[in-house]
């Protein structure tokens, strides 16, 4: 085909005859955000016949003739490339994001660790210290408490049981550098993860080796306190036995002789309950200690009436054997006493009962004796008077003053009795 010829002035250039396009497309490797295989980015060839063709890729011009191989990119192709390189931005800022977050919560969660840990020694030295004391005062109780001796020794054997002593030996490492004013294995925000976990690690050794020490000191207390729970019960045991023997001997020596038969009643009873804790499986050292306290106290109540029998019988038989006595008591005496210097006549009976007469006419009287009055030769009648005896030889107080006031003289020879009232009466023959 003829080349065409620009017209004059024109200033076109002779335009070549097209000739077959070329195939070959520049391929732009796009990043792909997901991770998965890049895509590519194809430009758009012609076919046999010249015409475009797109690709199934992105749209691309196609070259001219004696330009440059590598397709000008269009306005879509720039924003794709544009969105693609601000999602690996995304990417990186959120995988250095989430590397951050990684490192503060490695942190959190060491410091979270080491303040747990340090709760948790704390505890375990409290747990510890009370343990510690009860096995102290275990310790103090004597072998011949115990039904089982050798769990005192046992205990005896661990360190830290006596006053003042340590328990350094029965932990893992001896705690002298981890207290409550000391700071060396502390969980200041300032320390890294890594020391605040070799600080938790520490801690939690020290609270696991606290409470194996406090767990021994239990152990062991508990088979000390059990020991002697065992014979205070066997020595309960026995001791509401004993007391069961005494109450039924008290029981048996008490009939007829007590003054209210209701307290051998309450005796009987209380024994039967003491052989029924003792019989049974529930009751413990309290229980049996309680039915010996009742049993005591019934025995004690039956002791009390008998003595107050007893005392009653004597009493009793005192005043009997006192008013035969009386009966008898002023035998020695007894007889007809004529007033001194007076005609009444006193006459005394062996009852020591009196009897007084004027043969003058003037007014007698007569009264008993009262029981029991007679001391010393000296005894009350029923009438308020009292009598007093002076054997031979002396004189009565009356008497002794009547011859002093007319100047002396003897005094009568026989035996006299003088009233309270001053009376003196001198015995006839």
């Amino acid at each position: 085909m003829p080349t065409e010829v620009p017209l004059p002035g024109s200033g076109a250039a002779p335009s070549p005859d097209k000739g077959p396009a070329t195939s070959e497309a520049a391929t732009t490797v796009m990043p792909n955000v997901d991770g998965a295989a890049p895509i590519p980015v194809s430009a758009a060839t012609t076919d046999d016949n010249g015409n475009a063709m797109k690709s199934s890729g992105i749209d691309a011009a196609a070259p001219t003739p004696g330009s440059s191989t590598k397709p000008k990119p269009t306005k879509k192709t720039i924003a794709i490339i544009a969105a693609a390189v601000v999602a690996v931005a995304v990417i990186a800022t959120g995988v250095g994001v989430y590397m951050h977050q990684s490192k503060e919560n490695a942190y959190d969660t060491a410091l979270t660790a080491c303040n747990d840990a340090t709760a948790k020694l704390k505890e375990s030295k409290t747990t510890m210290g009370k343990s510690q004391k009860a096995a102290q005062e275990a310790a103090k109780a004597n072998s011949d408490e115990l039904s089982d001796p050798s769990t005192l020794d046992d205990l005896k054997k661990l360190p830290g049981t006596g006053e003042g002593s340590t328990v350094n030996d029965l932990t893992r490492t001896a705690p002298t550098t981890n207290n409550d004013s000391d700071n060396s294995y502390s969980c200041s925000p300032d320390l890294t993860a890594n020391i605040l976990s070799d600080h938790a690690n520490y801690m939690n050794d020290e609270a696991n080796g606290y409470n194996g020490v406090a767990k021994k000191f239990d152990k062991a207390t508990k088979a000390v306190n059990k020991s002697k729970e065992e014979k205070t019960s066997q020595t309960a045991k026995s001791t509401l036995q004993n007391a069961i023997s005494d109450a039924q001997s008290m029981l048996s020596k008490s009939n007829g002789r007590v003054t209210d038969n209701a307290t051998r009643t309450a005796l009987q009873q209380a024994i039967d309950a003491a052989k029924k804790t003792l019989d049974s499986s529930d009751a413990d050292a309290a229980a049996m200690t309680r039915a010996t306290s009742n049993l005591k106290a019934a025995i004690s109540k039956v002791s009390d009436s008998m003595q107050a029998k007893e005392k009653a019988d004597a009493q009793k038989k005192a005043q009997e054997q006192a008013a035969a006595a009386d009966k008898t008591r002023c035998a020695s005496i007894a007889g007809t006493y004529g007033m001194w210097q007076g005609s009444p006549q006193l006459t005394v009976s062996a009852d020591c009962s009196a009897t007084q007469s004027d043969h003058s006419g003037g007014d007698g009287w007569s009264a008993n004796y009262v029981a029991n009055s007679y001391q010393s030769g000296t005894w009350k009648l029923s009438n308020g008077k009292t009598l007093t005896y002076y054997p031979a030889g002396t004189t009565s107080p009356w008497i002794k003053q009547y011859l002093a006031s007319t100047g002396g003289g003897p005094g009568p020879s026989q035996a006299q009795i003088e009233t309270s009232d001053g009376t003196p009466y001198v015995k006839l023959n």
